[in-house]
């Protein structure tokens, strides 16, 4: 028997489809942007608090993460609550989970999943990083986002 493989941008709407079953109630109600390229992006309400799912076939990998792409100190102040207000929830993602500044500007918690080709297995494996990200960090998420606005 065959293994179904992929096109990038029907793995990328099949993670998002899996995550939207698997998730709680109170956060299936997720926005999509994408997939545009090789990545997808979901978010409550504020696209630049995101998660994304970006494939690199050149690497052979595919990030999973909780992107702040809005104004620096805004993505800066998010990202420093996160490490040292929630070091749990971040650390019972994995080892290879990384919060880091990306570039100057964003920042974001992530991890990379290395793959040969874009097939069930990898999609079961995305699909699952995702969701345990969304389940653990989106609540902090929602607390940081009413602190920040008052």
């Amino acid at each position: 028997m065959l293994e179904r493989r992929f096109k990038i941008k029907e793995f990328l709407t099949e993670v998002v489809e899996l995550v939207r079953m698997q998730l709680p109630a109170d956060l299936k109600n997720v926005q999509v942007v994408g997939p545009t390229g090789s990545l997808i992006k979901i978010h409550y309400g504020d696209p630049h608090i995101h998660y994304e799912v970006w494939v690199r076939r050149r690497p052979g990998m595919v990030e999973v993460g909780l992107h702040f792409e809005g104004p620096p100190e805004k993505n800066s102040w998010y990202l420093s609550q996160l490490t040292e207000g929630y070091p749990e929830a971040i650390g019972s993602l994995g080892p290879g989970v990384v919060p880091e500044e990306w570039v100057r500007s964003w920042t974001r918690v992530h991890q990379h999943v290395t793959f040969e080709s874009l097939d069930e297995d990898l999609l079961m494996v995305v699909s699952g990083q995702l969701n345990q990200m969304v389940r653990t960090l989106e609540p902090a998420v929602k607390e940081l986002s009413a602190a920040w606005a008052r």
